[in-house]
């Protein structure tokens, strides 16, 4: 049940992410938007992992 849980919460989070940050594109005046989704990608899988880890 969990694991299930679990991966609805990453389909919902990658389709919030996907909208969020469609068709940024490579420029480089879109740099910060580039590094903001590296950077909220990297955070979500961290706490992600962390939560597992508290859960049980």
């Amino acid at each position: 049940v969990l694991t299930f849980i679990r991966l609805g919460m990453h389909l919902v989070t990658a389709i919030f992410i996907g909208i969020l940050f469609y068709d940024i594109g490579q420029e480089a005046s879109q740099v910060r938007n580039n590094s903001g989704l590296l950077f909220f990608s990297l955070m979500f899988l961290m706490f992600s992992a962390f939560s597992a880890t508290l859960i049980t």
